[in-house]
């Protein structure tokens, strides 16, 4: 199995830190691209490939939750361990 850098587990810390900070749970089911600006603005990397490993490897920790709504994916952050459950009614959501 392969290890993560210690830098790489440094970034995904502060990630995971900054996302707490502003309550970034709070916003239910949201679009990549949101994510990827906000790593890209917290981290100051701007190189795609390793913005997305740093995405999948908080997706990998269970921190982020995907859905399909139509033909696009949204994605939510759920550092507490809350799935959200997404109604017909995209604007309804209730938590268990």
């Amino acid at each position: 199995m392969r290890h993560k850098s210690q830098e790489r587990l440094n970034l995904n810390n502060l990630v995971i830190i900054y996302f707490k900070f502003r309550r970034l749970h709070n916003l239910y089911y949201i679009e990549y691209r949101v994510f990827k600006n906000l790593i890209k603005y917290i981290t100051g990397i701007t190189d795609p490939p390793y913005l997305r490993r740093i995405f999948e490897d908080l997706k990998k920790q269970k921190l982020i939750s995907q859905i399909r709504i139509g033909k696009s994916t949204r994605y939510a952050f759920t550092p507490y361990g809350r799935q959200s459950q997404v109604t017909r009614d995209v604007s309804t959501v209730s938590f268990s």
